[in-house]
């Protein structure tokens, strides 16, 4: 039997960062209930691929127990969360309660121009910190996301620089507007000749590669991402 192979699951609409790219954090903390760890028993097992997301889901307390009903539901499917990085302990503390999990830690820039991307200072700091944690925990699915946007003109290519440094993959998308999700972000969503010129040139050196991984990165810096 057929059925959908890869799903984006907003497990919580709460967030602890101020992001330039996105006015979820905007709304209040309880204008949208969170569906319980057994409500993602409704989940098709026919996914392949997850992307808990958010607001950040590291604040859930039972993201645990979240992950670990969608590890029993969808027992083939790649499971990868997406975080800010901002509370390296707690992230530490849930994912050693995780198996088989993959996380990408939200990096835009490198040094205090993440912190105002983010809006949050010590940001780029807390973020590196956290991967610091993860590999120490022995993650190997492990990665810096970039959001390639307005404001960040010529950090792309230091980002996934960085990741190279640290050891971990590197993967990229866009600033859109969303007015259901992210909210309108026309301010944000790459338009000018460096911007643009730097994703292109991203994906020339992803599609390079060795690894196939990286040609799929090449198609989420193509569309809107996380």
């Amino acid at each position: 039997m057929r059925g959908p192979v890869a799903c984006v699951a907003a497990v919580t609409y709460r967030c602890n960062a101020r992001c330039l790219m996105c006015d979820i954090w905007k709304r209040p903390a309880d204008a949208r209930p969170e569906l319980g760890p057994e409500d993602y028993r409704w989940l098709p097992a026919s996914l392949r691929s997850i992307n808990v997301s958010g607001g950040e889901p590291f604040l859930r307390d039972d993201i645990a127990d979240v992950v670990r009903v969608m590890r029993e539901t969808c027992t083939r499917a790649r499971i990868v969360i997406s975080t800010n990085g901002l509370a390296p302990d707690r992230i530490e503390r849930a994912v050693a309660q995780m198996k088989r999990v993959a996380v990408r830690v939200s990096v835009d820039a490198v040094g205090p121009a993440h912190d105002r991307t983010r809006g949050v200072d010590g940001a780029y700091d807390r973020a590196i910190e956290t991967v610091a944690r993860l590999k120490a925990l022995g993650i190997d699915d492990l990665g810096l996301a970039a959001t390639s946007m307005e404001s960040t003109a010529g950090q792309l290519s230091a980002v996934e620089e960085l990741a190279g440094k640290l050891g971990v993959q590197f993967v990229a998308s866009v600033a859109h507007s969303s007015p259901i999700y992210f909210g309108a972000q026309e301010d944000e969503r790459p338009r000018s000749e460096a911007v643009v010129g730097e994703i292109a040139a991203m994906m020339r050196r992803q599609l390079r590669s060795p690894r196939p991984g990286d040609w799929a990165n090449c198609a989420g810096a193509s569309r809107p991402g996380n």
